[in-house]
């Protein structure tokens, strides 16, 4: 990370960019990210990222992207018959019906959390259908504690948000998951959304310090991510492992593992 590539061609269509001033300034942070990181493919993926970033250029993830891998199904763990499974942002059940195809159709409890009142109907719909049992739905966000959340146009929590903003924006219930699992035993994290993944996990100190579940967590939405996610999770839990992988061929689906 230290010697990141700063290539003069540039292409600005693809991709917002994070800044190279930006990638400066914090240097240590990402380098403190990339000491945590177990193989040399994860530092390869760290690397494509912030180039392809900077220079709005999806090649640089093309040249290290070696396959498509799920959540579940990827060279880093198992995914077994006893699982107790957490969907943080399960959208309509699409990665519940991943983890389910990993599992050969067994697992001992499935959580999942679902703001969107439309994708939670879906959601519901699909559970139904397929007859699931030992399973908990939540129409709600997760979050850093017990809040009632207000979201702008683009989908991100305001914090501060005036009676007149209040108004127009989304409101949306939300919980810490330390508070709706409890104590129970998770075995498999999952967060995949936009905004507020660290305090979800602020959220989950407890769960990542008791269970220390396996995580996959999407880190390619912001430049942040890469530097505050896997360090916190760490401080919680320094026994965790960390790596990246692509799921796709694309920065966004940049994400961490770690178990």
């Amino acid at each position: 990370v230290r010697n990141v590539y700063y290539p003069v061609s540039v292409c600005y269509e693809q991709y917002e960019k994070i800044s190279q001033e930006f990638v400066k300034e914090h240097l240590d942070d990402y380098y403190h990210t990339y000491q945590l990181l177990e193989d040399e493919e994860s530092r390869r993926a760290m690397a494509a990222y912030l180039n392809s970033r900077m220079n709005n250029d999806i090649q640089y993830v093309k040249n290290c992207y070696t396959k498509e891998q799920t959540y579940f199904c990827n060279d880093l763990y198992q995914i077994g018959r006893d699982e107790t499974y957490a969907d943080i942002g399960a959208f309509d059940g699409d990665s519940i019906r991943l983890f389910l195809k990993s599992s050969d159709g067994g697992y001992r409890h499935i959580y999942a959390l679902e703001a969107d009142p439309v994708n939670f109907s879906r959601l519901q719909k699909y559970t139904a259908e397929q007859g699931l049992q030992n399973l908990t739905l939540y129409r709600m966000a997760a979050w850093k504690e017990k809040a009632d959340l207000h979201f702008n146009g683009t989908g991100k929590e305001k914090a501060g948000v005036s009676s007149a903003e209040k108004a127009d924006a989304q409101a949306v219930a939300a919980d810490a998951l330390d508070h709706l699992i409890g104590s129970e035993t998770v075995t498999m994290l999952k967060i995949n959304f936009l905004y507020g993944v660290l305090e979800t996990l602020m959220g989950a100190r407890a769960l990542l310090k008791r269970s220390q579940p396996k995580l996959a967590v999407v880190v390619g939405f912001d430049e942040w991510a890469l530097i505050r996610i896997p360090q916190y999770i760490h401080r919680q839990n320094p026994n965790y492992r960390f790596w990246l992988r692509y799921n796709s061929c694309m920065p966004a689906r940049l994400t961490l593992y770690a178990k």
